[in-house]
């Protein structure tokens, strides 16, 4: 019989938790060489290690709830938004309510909708270098002449961009501004603005056919 290895007998003991129980004279012989205390500093080490863990996992549930706390708030704020957006009569009531709800409930710094038709787009695309017609989201520090140019400032350091059509040569352009130069770095806010801009497109184009 080949000699057995650590491994082996760990999981032995694993998979028979009474071993010690039935056999108490075997710890009587055992070695702790790093504790005096015996078989009670290896209990208390175990009860060390099981109120290490307990406190990890109280720290995971408390971050847990506090999450989905913040992701209640958020869906709340979303979907308050979504609404009012859907409620708007005109398309000036639909800019109204988007702008100040970002500004208010989500803390954008500098926001804005806008309308655009087919050639103001081309040429504001043509400026910026994006190509505004592909209904894309773009994000990041841009340049200056750039963020000058969509936010008639020299503060915004960084931003979200994004295009979407409602109507035959009729367009919407989203705007996301922050002083921050990192705060629109990441691809965090592209679902978001995704989502408005899908929201927004289908709410105009109502009020296309209302008209």
């Amino acid at each position: 019989m080949g000699k057995l290895k650590e491994k082996d007998v760990e999981l032995f003991l694993l998979e028979n938790r009474d071993f010690f129980v039935n056999h108490p004279a075997i710890l009587a012989e055992m070695d702790f060489e790093e504790e005096k205390g015996g078989v009670s500093s290896l209990l208390q080490r175990q009860v060390a290690r099981l109120r290490d863990e307990q406190n990890k996992l109280t720290g995971l549930l408390s971050n847990f709830l506090e999450t989905g706390k913040e992701n209640e708030i958020l869906f709340s704020k979303i979907r308050s938004l979504v609404l009012q957006i859907l409620d708007a009569d005109s398309h000036e009531m639909t800019k109204k309510v988007f702008e100040s709800s970002l500004k208010k409930d989500f803390q954008i710094e500098a926001c804005s909708l806008e309308f655009l038709d087919q050639k103001s787009l081309i040429n504001l695309g043509d400026a910026t270098k994006l190509n505004l017609l592909k209904s894309e989201v773009f994000t990041g520090t841009f340049n200056i002449k750039n963020l000058k140019t969509f936010f008639n400032s020299e503060k915004i350091k960084s931003a979200v961009i994004a295009s979407f059509n409602y109507g035959e040569e009729k367009f919407g352009l989203i705007k996301f501004g922050s002083e921050d130069p990192i705060k629109y770095l990441g691809e965090a806010d592209v679902t978001f603005v995704e989502f408005l801009r899908d929201v927004l497109a289908v709410s105009l184009k109502r009020l296309n056919h209302n008209v």
